[in-house]
């Protein structure tokens, strides 16, 4: 269906949804989603609460009805992040991504924050003082997420369904959003501690027990789906690059950083006989979109 900007303000007074910022008439605030037209280019991002573009959000369009359902899309998302609690100021007086909210399940979603935020935010974690030393899940930043299992800790960094909810015409989307960090943060990785170790991955097979902790690690990555996964040291642990590919019953992509003790990714590390509760490192993006709105509703 075609639209124009007559036709998606029409959408927008009758949803009662904020109205855009328009080749630069409207009030610039955070969340304000801004469209800005040149020659046969339509360009569309969101604003920050500094009034800055996201540069996650900045999307091209040569077609006008592609652009404006896509500002259609955005206002809803954020529409529905508000009322959700997806979208806030928290107590840091950051803004918690429209990529939360539960749409993104059917979407897809990728962090909106660089390769350079992510990592930062775990060494300034693991800088802090280690007593007490917090197992919760939480916020390590703005926008970053850590699920919290035992000895290890989860970032989920993006998720890709079979079938995204989304307009063909959209670019970048979140699949391209998602490889791009993934990449990034390899990149990174490497320039500040070496080239990455893989880890190789393989099932136990009946009731075999693994012998040693990295046997244990590498058949729970295997037991939730990794396809591929590579370390590097930071410190005392190991930061891992988890790539997950799911073809049951459609085919599906997540990936994740886990920040495990170093121990279990070497070789010879024995297992003690009491090892406690079994490893439990599965994860989904609805488990992100429920602890944003979970926390919300706490406050």
């Amino acid at each position: 269906m075609s639209m124009d900007v007559d036709e998606l303000l029409h959408v927008v007074r009758t949803e009662n949804l904020d109205t855009p910022i328009i080749d630069g008439a409207g009030f610039r605030r955070g969340d304000a989603v801004v469209v800005d037209h040149a020659g046969a280019r339509w360009t569309v991002h969101v604003l920050d609460e500094h009034e800055h573009a996201i540069g996650s959000t900045v999307r091209m369009f040569t077609d006008e009805t592609a652009a404006m359902w896509h500002v259609l899309r955005r206002l809803r998302q954020i529409a529905e992040a508000r009322r959700t609690g997806a979208a806030r100021t928290d107590h840091l007086g950051s803004r918690r991504s429209v990529d939360f909210a539960p749409r993104s399940i059917g979407t897809g979603a990728a962090l909106p924050v660089s390769a350079a935020a992510v990592l930062d935010a775990i060494v300034s974690r693991l800088a802090e003082p280690k007593a007490p030393v917090e197992r919760r899940d939480q916020w390590l930043a703005d926008d970053v997420l850590v699920f919290s299992r035992g000895d290890a800790w989860i970032v989920p960094l993006s998720w890709t369904p079979a079938h995204p909810d989304i307009d063909g015409s959209e670019y970048p989307h979140a699949a391209d959003r998602a490889s791009t960090l993934f990449a990034q943060i390899g990149t990174a990785a490497e320039h500040q501690h070496g080239w990455p170790i893989a880890l190789e991955l393989r099932a136990q097979h009946g009731a075999e027990s693994p012998r040693d902790e990295k046997s244990r690690y590498t058949a729970e990555l295997t037991r939730t789906g990794a396809t591929s996964a590579s370390w590097w040291a930071f410190g005392d642990v190991a930061v891992v690059r988890i790539l997950h590919r799911s073809a049951d019953p459609e085919p599906s992509t997540q990936m994740a950083l886990h920040v495990v003790p170093t121990h279990w990714v070497k070789e010879g590390q024995r297992r003690k006989k009491a090892a406690g509760a079994p490893l439990d490192l599965g994860w989904s993006w609805a488990d992100v979109v429920e602890f944003t709105r979970t926390e919300h509703e706490s406050e």
